[in-house]
């Protein structure tokens, strides 16, 4: 009688009444038979509305009237609070991995996507060539492959986790508004059937409110310290493959090194790696491996390493920010680099034109959400009272962006 179960938090989900962004973080509520409000904001009434959120856009999950934005945050959070993220930190960060390698998908495919959705303008058969089918014939077969070895039915382990929900829904829009376009991935589809026909999935289906798949795919939901709850009894051994440069390998061996660990730093020359290519993943680095097992995608292995040691969050709700920040960087990340690839000589261009059409745009619209959370954290960190690893992530960013264009930060001090 002394000891009250906890009580359950309450959740309110605010985002439009449309599937997209929030449908992967509804059916994992629902999966785990948690109840929330389902809080679905009409156009009308956003413009009221977006001052009151973090980042200025939805979803936003608001926990016991504390907000969480970035969708793949929220996702994760809730999955991570109720079984549904991975039952061991590996499990966890191959669910990670998968759901940062959809979003590499998206990215291509919703070039196509959103004219077929009547989103934007344009020649849909000819961005279907030129995007549509090459996305789907670069992300599928690694799904297929992750299916087989997996072995279950589900993307990770024995059972679903938010990743399959994400990839599920995904699949049925697009089986939906292109009939045949899957068809030459016939494990994708059934794997989609499989996830819709849970019970808890399947009555959600039949029941939720109508609405068209919207196209604005741009999730976050990667998770946090939920790894702690799973420490590790030694000290497994690191190994670090990427190319010899800075790149997307300087985060992970930065929080290698501020958790005061050691790994083998593995430097693969561009000769030595067509051969290396295919024992990776997905095809790509950085790859982590932990005693001979591989990590993929440069996030999920930075949060990985992060959530083992200590450098991920205090509380699964400062966890939650850890990720929603690393998101918010990533959605800068993708339309800053049409102007900074060009400043490191990666491709050809105007580079003042791109500097005025991306660059400086893209700087303006996310370095005051930086300079908002930093005064409202108010410790000189990103989140709580002391670094993480959305912390080495932004002052990595931060610092080669000062030293390549002199001058460009200057009006954001904080950063």
């Amino acid at each position: 009688q002394n000891h009250r179960p906890p009580v359950m938090p309450a959740y309110k989900l605010y985002y439009f009444p449309v599937r997209a962004l929030g449908e992967a973080i509804r059916q994992t509520f629902k999966l785990a038979e948690v109840e929330f409000e389902d809080v679905r904001v009409p156009a009308e009434e956003w413009a009221a509305l977006k001052d009151k959120t973090p980042f200025g856009q939805m979803p936003v999950l608001e926990v016991d009237g504390k907000q969480i934005p970035q969708s793949f945050a929220i996702a994760r959070y809730v999955a991570s609070q109720h079984g549904l993220a991975g039952k061991t930190p590996f499990e966890a960060a191959w669910v990670d991995a998968l759901a940062d390698q959809w979003k590499d998908f998206q990215n291509e495919f919703r070039n196509y996507w959103y004219l077929l959705m009547g989103f934007r303008e344009g020649d849909a058969e000819a961005a279907k060539t030129e995007h549509g089918i090459p996305a789907r014939d670069k992300f599928y077969p690694i799904i297929v492959k992750q299916l087989k070895e997996a072995g279950s039915g589900f993307l990770v382990g024995d059972s679903a986790t938010w990743v399959d929900l994400l990839l599920a829904d995904q699949t049925a829009a697009i089986k939906k508004e292109v009939p045949g376009f899957l068809d030459a991935y016939p494990e994708v589809l059934a794997h989609s059937d499989k996830v819709r026909a849970i019970p808890q999935i399947a009555k959600w289906i039949e029941t939720r409110p109508e609405s068209r798949f919207h196209p604005n795919f741009a999730p976050e939901l990667p998770e946090h310290s939920q790894y702690s709850l799973f420490p590790e009894p030694t000290m497994p051994e690191y190994k670090l493959y990427y190319f010899p440069i800075r790149g997307l390998g300087e985060v992970p061996r930065q929080i290698l090194a501020l958790a005061d660990v050691k790994f083998e730093n593995v430097g693969i020359t561009k000769e030595q790696w067509p051969e290396f290519k295919s024992k990776t993943p997905f095809g790509q680095m950085p790859v982590l491996e932990v005693d001979g097992k591989q990590i993929p995608q440069s996030f999920a292995i930075a949060r990985y390493v992060a959530s083992q040691h200590g450098l991920a969050g205090k509380t699964p709700f400062e966890a939650a920010w850890v990720d929603a920040l690393a998101d918010q960087y990533k959605d800068f990340n993708n339309d800053f680099k049409k102007f900074f690839y060009l400043v490191l000589g990666f491709g050809e261009g105007d580079l003042e034109a791109a500097k005025l059409e991306h660059g400086i745009p893209a700087r303006d619209k996310f370095f005051p959400l930086v300079v908002k959370q930093l005064k409202s954290n108010g410790t000189g960190f990103l989140v709580g009272d002391s670094v993480t690893w959305v912390d080495v992530l932004y002052a990595e960013g931060s610092s080669r962006v000062a030293h390549e264009v002199p001058g460009f930060l200057d009006d954001y001090p904080e950063v």
